[in-house]
């Protein structure tokens, strides 16, 4: 009897620890494109501000549009190189741990309604991992 009650609260920490590990929730898309996201780490006079859409990527910089991209979500990194766009993807999902665009893949690190934390795929420093904050 008592090591069915260790195995079941065994069970329990690891079932707990695997919810608290993911990072990038099953309403990623609902999270992403309910708020504005500022980037961290610019002085006061340079402000990037990241908007996502059901089907875009909006950038501005200093209030100013510097870029928008058509993206989508994929759960598999095979996506996730220079021919992997499929334009046919693009608003059709609404989760996965990387955002697809033409000439980028991105990362998801984290996605909460108080932080977002990515990096780039290809395209971009792999290395960086970039934080915003909702705006």
């Amino acid at each position: 009897m008592k090591k069915k009650q260790i195995l079941n609260i065994f069970f329990v920490l690891m079932v707990s620890f695997s919810c608290a590990a993911q990072s990038v929730p099953l309403n990623a898309k609902e999270i992403l494109t309910s708020n504005d996201w500022k980037i961290d780490g610019f002085g006061a006079e340079t402000v990037y501000k990241i908007k996502f859409t059901d089907t875009a990527i909006i950038v501005h910089l200093n209030g100013e549009l510097i870029g928008e991209r058509k993206y989508y979500f994929s759960t598999t990194l095979n996506d996730c190189s220079p021919n992997g766009f499929n334009e046919n993807n693009v608003g059709s999902s609404i989760g996965g741990k990387y955002l697809i665009s033409e000439k980028s893949c991105i990362e998801l690190v984290n996605v909460s309604e108080n932080e977002l934390k990515f990096k780039s795929v290809y395209g971009g420093n792999p290395n960086n991992i970039t934080t915003a904050s909702p705006f």
